[in-house]
């Protein structure tokens, strides 16, 4: 994720609780955060929105991107209908596996990347926070 994204979405977060953060505080989040796919961010700025009473501190932010990421990387598989059925159950078995453990496998997230791309445009992404035009 870039830096404006990751900043795009701390704003709407701390809008949800009327939270000042401080230059320093946003760049050692974004040192936390700048390996998580962008779609993942913000579904869990949007959870936590929801959800929580309070602004979150940074491990709960964090774990909430661990389960979302699952849900995103599962939602990818479920909607690309050319995946052969034994390779889906593989990938969809991995994704499950690795959502558990300190981090996703490369090899697992380019996968499902690639199969991403292999989507129509905007399959997935009718929840994630809009964009303002640059």
């Amino acid at each position: 994720m870039t830096k404006l994204e990751f900043l795009k979405g701390m704003k709407k977060l701390a809008n949800y609780f009327l939270k000042d953060l401080s230059d320093e505080e946003l760049t050692s989040w974004y040192e936390i955060f700048k390996d998580i796919e962008v779609e993942t961010f913000y579904m869990s700025i949007q959870e936590i929105g929801k959800s929580n009473k309070y602004f979150p501190v940074l491990s709960e932010l964090y774990e909430e991107c661990r389960k979302q990421r699952k849900e995103f990387f599962l939602s990818i598989l479920e909607n690309n209908k050319s995946i052969p059925e034994n390779r889906l159950g593989y990938l969809k078995s991995m994704v499950d596996w690795y959502s558990i453990q300190k981090e996703y496998p490369k090899e697992i997230i380019k996968e499902v990347r690639f199969i991403e791309l292999l989507l129509p445009q905007n399959a997935l992404y009718s929840y994630i926070l809009p964009v303002e035009p640059h």
